[in-house]
């Protein structure tokens, strides 16, 4: 069976960006002029009236898949990882709100002072009434 999709009946997008897309060419941290140009590209995707959820990475703070010294918990390098999501989403929210678009970060991760807790429901809601959502804090297994 094939299946064709219109643009017309699509009207919820998830995007998942690597947080070394972040970082641009410097390899770490941010990349300001980078950045400016990716929330305007998300604010373009928004003003089409498509709901946004992003799920974003963390490459330009920490990678715990590559640390070299294997004796270290993997379980505790992926908890840093999560973390750096929550720091690269909040940093996202902000370039936004500062651009007049309503963005929210949602987080598996119990870290209620600084983030809201993630439910699917939260999150459909906020995008059903044109809320860009960060979800990050990772999958919420740990």
């Amino acid at each position: 069976m094939k299946v064709t999709y219109k643009s017309e009946n699509i009207h919820r997008v998830l995007l998942k960006l690597s947080g070394e897309v972040l970082s641009g060419k410097k390899g770490i941290a941010y990349d300001e002029a980078l950045i400016n140009s990716l929330t305007d590209a998300i604010m373009s995707v928004h003003n089409q009236n498509y709901e946004l959820g992003i799920v974003l990475g963390c490459g330009n703070i920490f990678r715990g898949g590559t640390w070299k010294n294997k004796n270290l918990n993997r379980v505790v390098l992926d908890s840093i990882g999560m973390l750096a999501t929550i720091q690269n989403s909040l940093y996202m929210v902000e370039i936004l709100s500062s651009k007049g678009i309503e963005t929210v970060a949602f987080s598996n991760l119990a870290v209620y002072k600084v983030v809201d807790c993630y439910t699917p429901q939260l999150a459909l809601n906020a995008m059903e009434q044109g809320t860009i959502c960060f979800l990050t804090g990772g999958p919420g297994d740990h």
